[in-house]
């Protein structure tokens, strides 16, 4: 099953790719994001028309994946370490307070206001839904996808200081989005129940526990790729 999901996922995004080069050139990201929208509702109206086997078969794919484990603690790791690999850490350093306002303050603040003007909007053409869900949906959908913002970065002529903010706070609030998804979330589901204590222990588990972790797998990385190329350049040399 897992095979299986990662070859059509491959796939269909070498399929999107393909027609966005070559008929829309669009930003990558941006042309895949579309075709695949485009797609998706074609799908649904498909089934609407009655051709109910397309339809019937993406529900059933879709209804096997854990969202909660593919995202979160699957495909956002691969996505931060993609965004992050190319980018050098004194940049980041020396834009280090824009970068933390901006993904601390910046995605509280944007999380705010997509989820209270949903909710607003929804509330008048009578949609109307608990506020706390409507935060979740803006905490979900506040972050940036670093490697698109990287993509497009790099087709752009802008100086390095707004390069380095604009990269280093894509890389950054998708942890915080994530701490502010699963407190609302929380809230949503025992009201009451979350404390100032709670909120403070999660934030320094997804902060520092991730931070601890990072540098650790990106040490014993180095060092076995070290230890590899040295012996690779020993053994080249006896070889000649």
């Amino acid at each position: 099953m897992l095979f299986d999901l990662i070859a059509l996922l491959v796939t269909l995004a070498a399929i999107f790719s393909f027609l966005n080069a070559r008929h829309f050139n669009l930003p990558s990201t941006i042309g895949v994001l579309v075709i695949a929208l485009v797609f998706s509702i074609m799908v649904n109206v498909l089934g609407k028309l009655g051709v109910h086997a397309i339809r019937s078969s993406a529900v059933s794919v879709l209804a096997r994946i854990d969202f909660n484990q593919l995202l979160l603690h699957g495909l956002l790791a691969y996505l931060l370490f993609a965004g992050g690999l190319n980018l050098k850490i004194q940049q980041l350093a020396n834009e280090k307070g824009a970068i933390i306002l901006l993904a601390t303050l910046g995605v509280v603040i944007s999380t705010a206001i997509v989820g209270i003007g949903s909710w607003l909007v929804l509330d008048v053409i009578g949609l109307r839904i608990p506020l706390v869900d409507a935060l979740l949906f803006g905490a979900l959908i506040s972050p940036t996808d670093p490697v698109s913002v990287l993509a497009i970065l790099r087709t752009l002529t802008i100086s390095r200081s707004i390069e380095a903010q604009i990269a280093g706070e894509s890389l950054f609030n998708d942890g915080v989005g994530a701490v502010i998804f699963m407190i609302l979330l929380d809230v949503a589901v025992s009201p009451g129940s979350v404390s100032p204590l709670q909120v403070m222990g999660l934030l320094a588990l997804e902060a520092v526990g991730g931070i601890g972790v990072g540098l650790i797998e990106g040490y014993l990385t180095y060092c076995c790729w070290s230890e590899s190329t040295t012996t690779k350049s020993k053994c080249y040399s006896l070889s000649r």
